[in-house]
């Protein structure tokens, strides 16, 4: 009796222990994060470039109607203004990183995090919760295991890459992406950019999308720059910065403002900001005194 005991008293702490290791894994690494690290990111919008490349687009008093209307949208869709923004932050909060898994024959490092959102300093609503998972929200792709055929999976996580990831290479496949699509090739283009990327999406598609829309759109000659969007990882794999600029002007860029990275909503946050304000600009035609939308 006395020998089970301690059999299954083994037994128990054996089992005790890993499941102890899953939850306080040391992360591979190639991973730049690991559990109880807090991110926080803040966007900002630069409304003086946006205002100059809008005056540009469509005049002085055609832009001032147009930015009382997103003024007036996006308070009564969010209940905020354009000075309240300043005050908007994401907060990433590690909660479980595993040891490298496997899956399909590609190598990884699963994670789970909370995610919090902020509109004034200092107070924070919690947006997602680690627990809403069973399965690892992100996964950082061991870099050896990236290559023609996986390399898309880097992007399931984007805020994040693994250590000693090869962005050339990367890049180089988007970039091949891009130019075998028929809906892209020849209209954008990718390229590698210190640690991370630069798209850039050809003025003449702007102008050409636009014309496709019809009337008004038709009736008017646009000659518009390329829009350009910049992601950089710094050294540990952390989206750090993102911007969206036009005409050489950054409209709207999102930077790491404390601890280490910042969440997955960055890109598609600046993106959609600054695509739907450019879009609000482009649209709004002067014709006299009218306003055609």
């Amino acid at each position: 009796m006395k020998k089970t005991k301690i059999i299954g008293i083994i037994l128990f702490s054996l089992l005790l222990l890993s499941t102890v290791n899953l939850a306080s894994a040391a992360p591979p690494s190639y991973v730049g994060f690991s559990a109880g690290q807090e991110y926080i990111w803040t966007p900002s919008i630069n409304f003086s470039n946006i205002n100059t490349t809008a005056i540009s687009l469509v005049g002085q008093d055609n832009w001032t109607l147009a930015y009382s209307m997103l003024e007036e949208l996006l308070e009564n869709e969010t209940g905020m203004t354009f000075d309240m923004l300043g005050g908007v932050g994401l907060r990433m909060i590690i909660h479980n990183v595993t040891d490298e898994l496997i899956d399909s024959g590609i190598r990884y490092s699963g994670a789970w995090f909370n995610m919090d959102v902020s509109y004034a300093a200092g107070i924070w609503t919690r947006v997602v919760n680690a627990t809403d998972s069973t399965y690892p929200m992100i996964r950082i792709i061991n870099p050896a295991d990236v290559n023609e055929s996986t390399f898309m999976y880097l992007f399931s996580s984007s805020p994040f890459m693994p250590i000693g990831l090869n962005y050339t290479f990367v890049a180089t496949q988007l970039n091949n992406y891009l130019s075998g699509n028929p809906y892209t090739a020849g209209n954008m283009s990718l390229a590698k950019k210190d640690n991370g990327f630069q798209i850039t999406i050809y003025g003449d598609y702007l102008e050409m999308m636009l014309e496709s829309m019809g009337e008004p759109f038709n009736e008017t000659t646009f000659e518009l720059d390329d829009v350009i969007g910049i992601v950089r990882y710094n050294s540990l794999g952390i989206l750090e910065y993102a911007s969206v600029s036009y005409g050489g002007l950054i409209l709207a860029s999102a930077a790491l403002t404390t601890g280490l990275g910042i969440p997955g909503f960055t890109i598609p946050l600046v993106l959609g900001i600054s695509a739907g304000t450019l879009i609000t600009v482009i649209v709004i035609v002067k014709k006299k005194n009218k306003i055609i939308i």
